[in-house]
């Protein structure tokens, strides 16, 4: 299982242009469905076994057998959970969270997809940021340490990939890391996940193209890209909001350094105590404890 890889210019700008439209069409479909049984925050699922139907489906089963060549999976449980994102890539935050079946962790059971991608369709919006933490780790302890992570700039055509039970975001704080601006478009990501069984919740996509042709898209990957590594002792401290939790990330993130690289994807090794999970109150009560210290000082 790799960590995190990046493959830049999977797609040229044709597909791009085709996905990107699918996305958004799709993204506006849910939105407008909202309140009933498909919320905007529905993903959906397609199994190995089944003929797509649109070309976001084509695309899903592609991403499925990029990442599954090889492997002996059953094809009527195993697949793809795909949604997409349009975001305002200035304002818009994806806070940092897990992907897992929702539906059985209500019953008590942690599952995760073997394989996290994403696929950038605008050059626009914050970096994803991955964290080599596991939700089994961050949840027992309230204050945790994270040594390693990756930062992914956003590309059109770009692929990335991470171990599914990874702690991912894009954080709005750093949209403007590469002096992109709200002024310069939306966001758009289609994210598929692979799986080898079926989210308990799963549902096939409602939303079906009258008119769908297939088109050809790669039959592999190219080779994954090299990532420079950047060790941060210091930097500029950002917050990021872990969603459905008490808690936050609080990072040191070496901007000058990242964006000197000339790869669009970066390792990020940091010293310790430079990138925690703590307790969302935390920096209140640091906050408040600097200034009574301050308060005591002034009245020896």
């Amino acid at each position: 299982m790799h960590a995190f890889r990046a493959f830049d210019n999977v797609l040229d700008k044709e597909k791009v242009g085709i996905l990107k439209e699918e996305a958004k069409s799709l993204f506006t479909a849910k939105k407008k469905a909202r309140g009933g049984r498909y919320s905007a925050g529905d993903t959906y699922f397609i199994t190995a076994d089944q003929e797509a139907r649109s070309i976001a489906e084509e695309y899903a089963l592609s991403v499925f057998h990029w990442f599954t060549e090889g492997m002996a999976y059953n094809k009527s449980t195993s697949g793809a959970e795909y949604w997409p994102l349009v975001l305002d890539g200035s304002i818009d935050d994806v806070g940092a969270h897990y992907d897992k079946d929702y539906a059985a962790e209500s019953d008590g059971e942690d599952l995760y997809p073997h394989v996290g991608t994403v696929t950038y369709l605008a050059d626009y919006g914050a970096p994803t940021t991955f964290f080599e933490m596991e939700e089994s780790i961050s949840r027992v302890s309230t204050e945790c340490s994270i040594g390693r992570g990756w930062i992914s700039r956003v590309r059109c055509g770009k692929v990335v990939a991470f171990d599914g039970k990874y702690l991912h975001c894009a954080p709005s704080s750093l949209a403007t890391i590469w002096g992109s601006s709200k002024s310069s478009g939306p966001r758009v990501t289609l994210l598929v996940n692979v799986w080898f069984h079926t989210p308990r919740d799963a549902i096939r996509c409602p939303f079906i193209q009258d008119s769908y042709t297939p088109i050809e898209f790669p039959k592999s990957l190219p080779i994954s890209s090299k990532l420079p590594k950047i060790k941060i002792d210091d930097g500029e401290c950002i917050e990021i909001e872990m969603t459905g939790g008490t808690s936050n990330i609080i990072s040191y993130f070496d901007i000058y350094s990242i964006m000197k690289q000339p790869s669009t994807s970066t390792e990020l090794v940091w010293s310790s105590g430079k990138c925690q999970i703590v307790p969302k109150n935390k920096k209140k009560k640091d906050k408040k404890n600097q200034k009574n210290e301050k308060r005591g000082k002034k009245r020896r």
